[in-house]
């Protein structure tokens, strides 16, 4: 299922699939190992959202804006997950 936010994937999924901007191709997969309910605050929680922000930011947007906009840690996200 597609979903909007980084946040999103990882509280929804076991497994996380991004995306490339250009070819759409698979450029990471990510096995989400976290115990359920998740707790957003955890820190293996922030690991696995900072994993996917540094995706993102080095695959959609590579550029000085990039690091402004993704240092929101909201940015957006071409990831599906699976549960």
């Amino acid at each position: 299922m597609p979903v909007r936010s980084i946040e999103e994937a990882i509280y929804l999924s076991d497994r996380v699939l991004v995306m490339s901007a250009q070819k759409g191709q698979i450029v990471r997969e990510l096995s989400i190992d976290l115990e359920r309910p998740r707790i957003r605050t955890a820190p293996c929680y922030l690991d696995y959202k900072n994993q996917l922000t540094d995706v993102l930011t080095a695959d959609l947007l590579p550029s000085a804006f990039a690091r402004w906009f993704m240092s929101f840690r909201g940015g957006f996200s071409h990831a599906f997950c699976w549960r």
